[in-house]
């Protein structure tokens, strides 16, 4: 039977120069050489997966890269369409609108008059001054006044044009 040998320290030296001289002859895997032919498939089969681990390393990083650039243009946009948003927000003022009317040669300005509600065949002027604010006025000019019989009328006058024009208001409302 085959003795076993053992390992030395001093075969180390031995086998790395053995290696080398294989290497450089071409007969690394050979049976002259280091006798690596019986684990040629599993040699195979590291490299195989050495070189699948590089190659997908580098496709991750290039996924990387692209979702990198894609999120600088991406904070690009949001700052372009902040920018067009202001700008939008800008020209909904009215003295804006009225400045570009303006440079365009429009006669369109701002209103100057109270709106007009039109109605089937009247045209009514819709009047800011309601109703209590009126008889405030009178109640004021009652009271500037000296003679106190001249007061009562004024104060029932001032009723009955309330009472008026409620009633002109709900009869504008029914029809």
């Amino acid at each position: 039977m085959s003795e076993e040998k053992k390992w030395r320290w001093a075969d180390v030296g031995a086998w790395i120069k053995k290696a080398f001289s294989a290497i450089l002859r071409g007969k690394f895997i050979d049976d002259d050489g280091l006798k690596f032919n019986k684990y040629f498939i599993h040699i195979i089969y590291t490299f195989a997966l050495f070189w699948a681990s590089i190659w997908l390393s580098l496709e991750i990083e290039k996924t990387l890269t692209k979702v990198e650039d894609n999120q600088k243009i991406l904070n690009d946009l949001e700052i372009y369409y902040a920018q067009k948003n202001v700008q939008l927000v800008g020209l909904n003022r009215m003295t804006t609108v009225e400045k570009l009317l303006q440079e365009k040669g429009s006669e369109v300005t701002l209103p100057t008059q109270q709106p007009i509600n039109i109605e089937k065949t009247k045209m009514k002027v819709v009047n800011k001054e309601n109703d209590t604010t009126k008889i405030k006025k009178a109640k004021e000019r009652i009271i500037n006044k000296k003679d106190s019989a001249d007061k009562k009328e004024d104060i029932k006058q001032a009723e009955t044009d309330n009472k008026e024009t409620k009633k002109t208001e709900s009869n504008n409302k029914q029809e």
